[in-house]
């Protein structure tokens, strides 16, 4: 009878060395075609091993490190204007330093109406 995985069986199992795309855009959680932007745009740097693109497992690492921290109260900035066939842009807003729109804000930029209004 085959032993279930264990937290520490996992963390201490040996990790790849390399990923194909479909296997890096999984350990990510992104779709392939994320995947490609970020190795067009230079994000994720892959290596090529004859006819096939590769991502080493130290790069993924790498990547992740490279990602802001999550800030709490903070959300994603809301697109606007999103048309068919057109590219999103973000609202106009004062920048913040962490690049993120903290939540109570975020509702006002909506156009949702605040408790107090």
């Amino acid at each position: 009878m085959a032993k279930q995985p264990t937290t520490e069986t996992i963390a201490s199992s040996p990790r790849k060395r390399a990923y194909s795309v479909k296997e890096t855009a999984r350990e990510l959680s992104l779709s392939v075609a994320q995947t490609y932007n970020l190795l067009n745009s230079g994000k994720l740097h892959g290596k090529k091993a004859g006819s096939r693109l590769v991502i080493r497992g130290e790069e993924l690492d790498r990547y992740l490190d490279s990602l802001p921290p999550y800030e709490a109260g903070c959300t994603q900035p809301q697109l606007v204007g999103v048309k068919r066939g057109r590219r999103p842009r973000l609202p106009q807003a004062a920048p913040q330093k962490s690049g993120c729109i903290p939540a109570r804000q975020a509702g006002r930029q909506r156009g949702e109406a605040t408790a107090g209004a």
